[in-house]
């Protein structure tokens, strides 16, 4: 029950990550380079994907110790689920900001 839950929840993140590339290369990319076609949603998850794959960086040290000290998994889980959802949501919102003074 709980890779299906990690499943889900990952599913959601890219989603929701997608969703606000698709919006932010509306607002910066497009302006700035007239011949760049915009993107549809399954575009900009790919994108975002493959961005994140390329980019990410794990600290097994800092996983291994807080599965050690938390014995609550579903917390923990839901923690960095929620810490990664609000950070995409700021990010998202500060990207909005700017588009309105571009």
């Amino acid at each position: 029950m709980m890779f299906v839950g990690s499943v889900i929840f990952s599913a959601l993140s890219y989603f929701l990550n997608g969703f606000i590339v698709l919006y932010m290369w509306s607002w910066f990319v497009v302006p700035i380079f007239p011949g760049v076609p915009k993107l549809m949603i399954a575009q900009a998850i790919g994108l975002n994907i493959i961005v994140s794959f390329m980019t990410k960086r794990i600290d097994f040290r800092k996983v291994v110790k807080e599965a050690e000290e938390d014995e609550d998994h579903y917390h923990m889980r839901f923690k960095t689920w929620f810490s990664s959802t609000f950070y995409s949501l700021l990010v998202f919102g500060v990207a909005w900001i700017v588009s309105l003074m571009v």
